[in-house]
């Protein structure tokens, strides 16, 4: 399945991942994300030697730096990014290693969305308009141009 995130640039997001089992007696022992095509995991949790709760949790520092933590806490559970940089944009693959049952792959679809810096209002004439515009005669026609820039 391919869940859509959106997050504001600047706010911060949860990548969804389940690490719940389908069978009430297994666990969850390893956890690994990953982005885009990039064959090598940028966040992971290894608890193959006990249990997942107390496990060590790696990061990559040149992808997400200290920005990222895995929320096990949360429903769902998932990788939360603070803050979200416009470049964490993509794909996101979540793997998660089971005890006994066979791993489970979640993909996620990304998007940041980065707010307008400026916005203008012209008019016809193409002049920048700022403040009250107005008074207009009942019924008239009016016509403005907003440019939103980054």
């Amino acid at each position: 399945p391919l869940s859509e995130v959106a997050a504001v640039e600047q706010s911060q997001v949860l990548l969804p991942c389940d690490i719940t089992p389908r069978i009430k007696t297994d666990e969850a022992i390893l956890v690994l994300f990953y982005s885009g095509q990039v064959g090598t995991p940028i966040y992971s949790i290894d608890g193959r030697s006990g249990s997942i709760y107390r496990a060590k949790h790696w990061v990559d520092n040149e992808t997400l730096q200290s920005r990222a933590y895995f929320d096990m806490t949360s429903s769902p559970t998932g990788l939360v990014l603070k803050p979200v940089l416009t470049s964490d944009h993509g794909h996101y693959r979540c793997r998660v290693d089971f005890r006994s049952s066979s791993s489970r792959n979640s993909r996620i679809h990304f998007t940041v969305i980065v707010p307008p810096r400026r916005l203008v209002i012209s008019n016809v004439a193409g002049a920048e308009v700022k403040g009250v515009i107005g008074p207009y005669p009942i019924g008239s026609r009016l016509s403005f141009t907003c440019t939103a820039t980054n």
